[in-house]
């Protein structure tokens, strides 16, 4: 169960990693840092999205 909770992150760290690395590979810090943005972004996402419909989607129906 762990395995599969934890595998989207994973999947989000290495995409936000391939996009931001070839683009600031002179600026390390830079890349860092839209590396975590674009990695919170994604793991809200994924993680929260599915929780916000559970609640949305009944009170849609009413």
């Amino acid at each position: 169960m762990a395995r599969i909770a934890i595998r989207p992150l994973i999947y989000v760290l290495r995409i936000a990693k391939m996009v931001t690395i070839p683009i600031f590979s002179s600026h390390p810090e830079a890349a860092a840092f839209l590396a975590g943005l674009i990695a919170s972004f994604f793991v809200g996402l994924i993680y929260f999205s599915p929780i916000t419909s559970i609640i949305l989607i009944p009170q849609e129906l009413k």
